[in-house]
């Protein structure tokens, strides 16, 4: 195995373990405990328009958790399929960090409509780190 080999599995296979585990986790104890969970997110959200929105927030906390455990498989589906091997087409590891930074900014959206401004710019950070990530990812790998 020469080092460019080793850089490409070095920068991928680490992105995949970091982002399976963190949303596999947090949409898997958001289901686990649906009503704990929604409970707290309308304690949050109650002076705010998202709990008169269709559905309440039952549907956001399901559809957030949704989106983790979607994001989740497909880092799984990344790894199975081996696209931390050089030349390997990461299809599934650029749709995963896309459909991340997408929910980065539902989830800064909503701390900033509480007030958490510092979990805002977390979130923000964690959004910034995914497009470094989304760029490299996209770099064409020998």
């Amino acid at each position: 195995m020469n080092r460019n080999n080793v850089m490409v599995m070095g920068k991928t296979i680490p992105t995949q373990l970091m982002y399976l585990t963190l949303f596999g986790y947090a949409g898997l104890q958001k289901f686990m405990n649906f009503s704990a969970t929604s409970t707290h997110f309308s304690t949050l959200f109650k002076d705010t328009f998202v709990p008169s929105l269709p559905g309440g927030m039952g549907l956001q906390v399901g559809f957030i958790a949704g989106v983790e455990v979607l994001i989740a498989l497909m880092f799984l589906v990344s790894l199975i399929r081996k696209e931390f091997l050089p030349g390997a087409c990461r299809v599934w590891i650029i749709l995963g960090l896309i459909l991340s930074s997408l929910l980065f900014i539902h989830l800064g959206i909503g701390q900033r409509l509480i007030g958490d401004y510092p979990s805002a710019a977390t979130t923000f950070f964690y959004f910034g780190f995914t497009q470094v990530l989304l760029y490299l990812a996209c770099e064409p790998s020998k």
